[in-house]
């Protein structure tokens, strides 16, 4: 297996071998190939076609759209080569790893073969589909945080395109929704002190995200904190009134007045088997 580290000088990414487990190719963090030898990606429109057969694993990822990612709408009277010099130099470095003939052309485009959990984002969508199948909470927590530890920071650090750019916020997105679900299933289980510091580092990120406050001011109040969970709906009201307009959502506004009544248990935070 391999990790990746800058190249001195390139613009690109180094992957040498590392004696750790996991999926084969790696896009929740920086990019990354593993292989029996070093896989090295250094020039910058290798990396985005990389990534986007990556992202489109066993689909055709169309000539049209890798254009449209390297250049943009002006892209060179060479582009057409260009693509085909890269995937030429991606087909024989992943070879060289002994990651066999991965990279096929298709019509009028390009698909990258990938088996089953091969790709860390695949992995990724496993869990999380095993998670939210779950009948009881314990079970979904274990899938969310198996899923979760697959991160290793955002999404294709670094690389350099609009077309990427696109996908790297919906993949940061999903990480985001699968923390709301996995902390619902916690709050479920009783975990609020073991998860209190967690809520309150996402809410201070995500200051506009509804779910994490409520998900705070429940496990405040679970854990005898109710002035300090009153005062977290008092910061975000403040903030959707200034910033939006708005009010705080039903849910919100209805856990407010629940703590204000003196209500011995907040309620669940969501969490609920599917029926």
């Amino acid at each position: 297996m391999q990790t990746t580290v800058p190249t001195p000088g390139a613009p690109g990414l180094r992957v040498i071998p590392e004696p750790t487990s996991g999926p084969g190719f790696r896009v929740l963090g920086l990019l990354q190939v593993h292989g029996r030898e070093p896989v090295v990606v250094t020039a910058r429109r290798q990396q985005v076609v990389l990534a986007l057969l990556l992202l489109n694993g066993n689909r055709v990822v169309p000539l049209e759209v890798l254009l449209d990612a390297l250049w943009g709408a002006a892209p060179p009277a060479t582009a057409r080569a260009q693509v085909q010099t890269c995937v030429s130099a991606l087909r024989r470095a992943l070879a060289t790893a002994g990651l066999g003939e991965r990279i096929s052309a298709r019509g009028s485009g390009y698909c990258l073969d990938l088996a089953p959990g091969e790709l860390d984002l695949h992995a990724f969508e496993a869990l999380v589909a095993r998670g939210r199948a779950a009948r009881r909470p314990e079970d979904a927590r274990a899938a969310f945080r198996e899923a979760l530890a697959l991160w290793r920071g955002d999404p294709l650090t670094g690389i350099d395109s609009g077309v990427v750019r696109a996908h790297q916020v919906r993949i940061a997105e999903r990480r985001v929704e699968v923390l709301e679900d996995c902390l619902d299933a916690e709050l479920e289980l009783g975990l609020h002190r073991e998860v209190v510091g967690e809520i309150s580092v996402l809410t201070e990120e995500h200051p506009l995200r509804e779910r994490f406050v409520l998900q705070l001011m429940t496990a405040l109040h679970r854990c005898g904190r109710r002035v300090e969970a009153l005062a977290a709906y008092r910061a975000v009201r403040r903030r959707f009134v200034d910033e939006l307009g708005l009010e705080p959502g039903a849910a919100l506004r209805e856990l407010h007045q629940d703590i204000l009544a003196g209500s011995s248990e907040a309620p669940a935070a969501g969490w609920a088997p599917p029926r």
